[in-house]
């Protein structure tokens, strides 16, 4: 219901309002220690060539779910192109961000609560992270695209 006193207070207009539009409400975050990386993701680091921030290896084409910070600028003023800046060194882990690992005597909202906080967190640090909730997985990945999926899954938990 819409309602309003405007511009006097004397009178009350109101009305039932139905919007034609459907949205999607997220959960709201809660803030809490991101976990672990979990032991079948550390299985190992391996050393060189896999992807890492430790020794610069060259430049590779620009993809979406780049960091800014490892945009070779001083390249892409040259060329035009956007290139990034490509390292090598120790894998980074997987974040898996598991419904099953929550505290059990955790409702079905502050879970979905807790999950869309690390959802978020892990995004700001830049890790590749996945998602398990009962009947979705969505495999480890960064960016825009894999923030959106995973707040998506996260909203319509629980046939909403």
């Amino acid at each position: 219901m819409l309602e309003t006193r405007f511009p006097l207070g004397i009178f009350r207009a109101w009305s039932y309002v139905e919007p034609d539009a459907r949205c999607l409400v997220y959960p709201r975050p809660e803030r809490s220690a991101l976990p672990p990386p979990s032991a079948e993701s550390a299985k190992g680091t391996l050393r060189s060539p896999t992807p890492g921030n430790d020794d610069y290896a060259g430049l590779r084409a620009y993809q979406f779910s780049d960091s800014p910070r490892h945009v070779a600028w001083k390249a892409v003023a040259r060329s035009e192109d956007m290139l990034t800046k490509q390292f090598t060194g120790e894998a980074a882990a997987e974040l898996w961000l598991d419904w099953a690992l929550l505290p059990g005597h955790l409702n079905v909202e502050h879970r979905l609560s807790r999950l869309a906080g690390w959802v978020l967190d892990a995004e700001r640090s830049g890790v590749h992270y996945g998602l398990r909730l009962p009947g979705v997985e969505i495999l480890p990945a960064r960016g825009e695209a894999q923030l959106g999926a995973c707040l998506q899954a996260l909203a319509l938990h629980g046939g909403a």
